[in-house]
């Protein structure tokens, strides 16, 4: 869902080298044997023409190619798909629809009024957390650039370890909490 056409394209002439020398529209799909996976729920590059599986196959140029679309969701709890879905809103779609297969911890909302009392709930919660299990990875997302900076400058002085500020979706997945937007 990251790839554009071209890409696509050219990914599937490097599986099956015949279809690099013809035109382009004539790649069938029983000629070719390739799987390609993603979610289109978690894209990084929104402007990359992307519309859907279907189509991204009509344009790379893949005629009969089918879409299968996998409903059991392993990464998340329910719960966790539950207030995805709240967040989503208008936005979920069909391709959205998946069915968690474990339960996990209650997802809790906690309202603040001010920066000062959210940075002291959170600072309590994440020395906590890193002093219970130092190989968790948390992310702590703002809306904004702005809201991302003015936390992790508090958390930094609640001296939260292991903190990053990441900017540009460059996550290091390493232990340790990452403040984006």
């Amino acid at each position: 869902q990251d790839l554009s056409v071209l890409e696509v394209r050219l990914l599937l002439s490097c599986v099956h080298g015949s279809g690099a020398s013809r035109g382009a529209g004539d790649l069938r799909a029983d000629e070719l044997s390739v799987t390609i996976a993603g979610d289109v729920a978690q894209r990084l590059v929104f402007d990359n023409g992307f519309h859907g599986w279907e189509a991204l196959l009509s344009e790379a140029g893949v005629r009969g190619g089918r879409v299968s679309r996998l409903r059991l969701l392993y990464r998340s709890t329910a719960e966790v798909m539950e207030l995805s879905r709240k967040v989503l809103g208008p936005l979920a779609g069909e391709e959205t629809e998946q069915q968690a297969t474990r339960s996990g911890a209650p997802v809790t909302a906690f309202p603040f009024h001010e920066l000062g009392e959210a940075v002291a709930f959170l600072g309590d919660a994440l020395r906590s957390l890193t002093g219970r299990e130092p190989t968790a990875s948390v992310a702590l997302i703002a809306r904004h650039a702005g809201t991302a900076d003015a936390f992790y400058r508090a958390l930094q002085r609640a001296e939260v370890p292991s903190l990053r500020r990441v900017t540009r979706q460059e996550f290091p997945f390493t232990p340790g909490i990452d403040v984006t937007d």
